[in-house]
């Protein structure tokens, strides 16, 4: 960067413009360059740019000319003017002096090309080899072909730079692949490792792949072995390391399903809560293969907890258990009422009848407006001695049919 302006610096510049307006054009003239640098050490470059081009467009001596191009390089480079800035710079590329700062210059001398021509700065790699330049070449629109990816990856010194290179050319599997075999292990994130493994096995490259996951794990690298056990039809293989593996990881996912599959194939039980692993989202698919689990374990606390946390939403999933459910007991909730929008809801009804339950068949069909739901009402309500609610909801009922039933069981 270039330093801020001297407050002091200008009543000094003002009496050297006056010296200069007295004395002859020849001397002034040589003069612009003691004013331009003057300027410039001051900070003034407003001041110091117009002063050193007066003096090279005039008869000039060539280094004070090529130490003029070495300020201008800079102050153009300030201003953004990085064709401008350039001219100046190739201007002393050959010169050698030193009050410059080669190494400084070298490293704009790429951020410029970058900005200017990035033809010219992808074949400037094979002189930029500090990583600073090759950030610059990184953070620009500029992009490495055939033999410059290999300079890019050797100049790199960094592994931090290396990753850079991958990062901006994630599509260029040459590249990440090559850049992945210049790396030290050792020396890499945990993201890193992460992010070689899922590339890799997304591509196909299985043996690097295993390569990355002999020195790392994650839920996510684990469930792409799993993936690979399961694609390969190792079956054997996948549901012992599924095993293994879910004691330390929530593999969630594909992973999650396969494992039910295999174990209702070969009717193993297994644990009810691999269902939210595979089925993250609750719908009617979800309720009913984890209504199936449940019920087959036939753990009548967790049945309940199940069937009383259902949405109605999503609750028809477990419509087709209810008649089991209530012939062996397995619900102890007041949710009941739940199983009315079940296709099956009157045969639920009808087990509740004759286990004597019959609070539950009135919850289910209380004010409802169907005749078939006021006759198991008013049955229930008779059956709990409440005959004159029994006979009230029965007298609302319009087929006739249902009306004699009633009535034919009237005590």
């Amino acid at each position: 960067m270039l330093k801020k302006v001297k407050a002091t610096a200008l009543p000094t510049l003002l009496l050297v413009a006056l010296l200069l307006s007295i004395v002859s054009p020849a001397v002034a003239h040589e003069d612009d360059y003691i004013v331009g640098l003057s300027a410039f050490r001051d900070g003034l470059y407003d001041i110091s740019k117009p002063s050193l081009d007066a003096y090279l467009a005039g008869e000039t001596e060539e280094r004070k000319a090529d130490y003029s191009h070495y300020l201008l390089y800079q102050i153009l480079l300030n201003r953004n003017d990085f064709k401008s800035s350039l001219k100046h710079l190739n201007a002393i590329s050959s010169t050698k002096d030193r009050r410059y700062d080669t190494i400084r210059m070298a490293k704009d001398k790429m951020l410029l090309l970058t900005k200017t021509n990035c033809g010219e700065a992808t074949a400037y790699l094979a002189e930029s080899n500090d990583d600073t330049s090759l950030n610059y070449y990184l953070d620009s629109e500029c992009k490495p072909e055939g033999d410059s990816i290999d300079m890019l990856i050797n100049n790199a010194k960094s592994d931090k730079t290396k990753l850079k290179v991958i990062a901006k050319f994630p599509d260029n599997k040459e590249l990440v692949t090559k850049v992945f075999d210049s790396l030290n292990f050792s020396n890499l994130s945990n993201d890193s490792k992460k992010y070689f493994a899922l590339y890799f096995y997304s591509n196909g490259d299985m043996e690097r792949f295993k390569q990355v996951r002999a020195i790392y794990e994650d839920a996510d690298v684990v469930g792409l072995e799993l993936d690979s056990l399961w694609k390969a039809g190792d079956r054997d293989g996948f549901i012992a390391s599924y095993e293994d593996y879910r004691k330390k990881y929530k593999l969630k996912g594909a992973n999650a399903c396969r494992a039910i599959d295999i174990y209702k194939k070969s009717d193993t039980e297994f644990d009810c809560n691999l269902v939210n692993e595979c089925m993250q989202k609750y719908s009617v698919d979800f309720v009913k293969l984890k209504g199936a689990c449940l019920v087959k374990q036939g753990d009548n606390k967790k049945i309940t907890a199940f069937i009383d946390s259902l949405k109605p939403t999503i609750f028809p999933g477990m419509c087709g258990y209810g008649e089991y459910v209530f012939h062996n007991d397995l619900y102890d909730g007041k949710a009941h009422n739940k199983f009315y929008q079940c296709e099956e809801k009157y045969k639920v009804a009808d087990v509740l009848l004759k286990k004597g339950d019959y609070q539950a068949v009135v919850n289910m069909f209380l004010k409802k407006d169907k005749d078939m739901d006021k006759y198991y009402t008013a049955i229930s309500l008779r059956k709990l001695g409440k005959t004159e609610a029994a006979d009230a909801t029965a007298g609302t009922i319009k087929e006739e049919a249902l009306k004699l039933k009633y009535s034919g069981g009237t005590q």
